[in-house]
């Protein structure tokens, strides 16, 4: 029995017997059609008397209105209206009014310090016979947060960095109790004066100077340079080197040619007496070639 239900499950199937399979499904799907177009009738019976019958509408309920009182009438009387007084205006502390005052460029000193982050863009540059000028910059399209001038010609410092080490040390001793607190107060940035020591010998003095237009012009056509060493010609650099008053006679264009070197430096903070610039190397190697310490003894 079993192996004849087993043969009969497995035999081909006749035209026959797929034309009669057709005719199955045919009737099947129809009839499925009939059932869904009933259902969606009596739902449709179903949600038209629903939708006739109107809801109820409730009304506001009303709010109890208090009693009345009657009140005898009273005589006027005129009273005194208080005057108004405005309180008293803080003065608020802005720019305006810290211009007026001796502290405000030690203030956007110390603010300008406080800000910088943990790399920062310096620049030496300077003629050939004049003095070096260090420039620090947040990058080299921003104002100048730092000049100073170094004692110390340009071409003697291109010597020193040739030993392959350079080592600038300034020095500058902390104020009185009663005498320079603005200096104090402005960081180091604020210092006017600084001794100073290349390779730890004294070289001189690096004095702190103001933003002329002789600087804006090489900073000017440096401006699109980020980092590497060169040489600014004369015909470049001569309207920079004929804004400075101390320039009397003219020299050769060699003499006139600005050198320059720019990079980025990190910044290292120790404490608020301490702060030193340490060049970072474009190759990537660890050794730092210029290192430059500012320090309040």
């Amino acid at each position: 029995m079993a192996t004849a239900m087993i043969t009969n499950f497995f035999k081909k199937a006749t035209p026959a017997d797929i034309e009669e399979q057709k005719k199955r499904d045919a009737m099947y799907w129809v009839k499925r059609k009939e059932e869904e177009a009933e259902k969606l009738a009596r739902d449709e019976e179903r949600r038209v008397p629903a939708q006739k019958v109107k809801r109820p509408v409730r009304r506001p309920k009303m709010k109890h209105q208090p009693d009345m009182v009657l009140i005898s009438p009273v005589e006027e009387v005129e009273v005194e209206k208080p005057v108004a007084t405005q309180p008293p205006t803080t003065k608020i502390r802005t720019a305006a009014t810290m211009s007026k005052t001796s502290n405000y460029k030690v203030e956007k000193e110390r603010v300008a310090e406080s800000m910088l982050g943990s790399a920062v863009t310096g620049t030496l540059y300077g003629q050939r016979k004049g003095r070096v000028t260090f420039c620090v910059q947040e990058d080299s399209r921003s104002a100048p947060l730092l000049l100073l001038e170094f004692a110390m010609p340009t071409q003697s410092l291109v010597r020193e960095m040739s030993t392959g080490l350079l080592r600038i040390a300034l020095e500058c001793e902390k104020s009185n109790k009663n005498a320079c607190k603005d200096l104090k107060a402005g960081g180091l940035f604020a210092e006017p004066v600084w001794t100073m020591f290349c390779n730890g010998r004294k070289v001189g003095f690096a004095i702190k100077r103001q933003l002329v237009d002789a600087d804006r012009d090489v900073l000017g056509v440096m401006q699109s340079v980020t980092m590497g060493a060169g040489v600014i010609p004369a015909a470049v650099a001569q309207e920079a080197a004929c804004k400075q008053a101390a320039v009397v006679k003219r020299d050769s264009d060699d003499d006139q040619a600005i050198m320059y070197m720019r990079a980025r430096y990190e910044r290292v903070a120790g404490s608020p007496d301490n702060l030193s610039f340490h060049m970072i190397n474009p190759n990537g190697s660890p050794g730092q070639e210029l290192s430059i310490f500012f320090i309040r003894v």
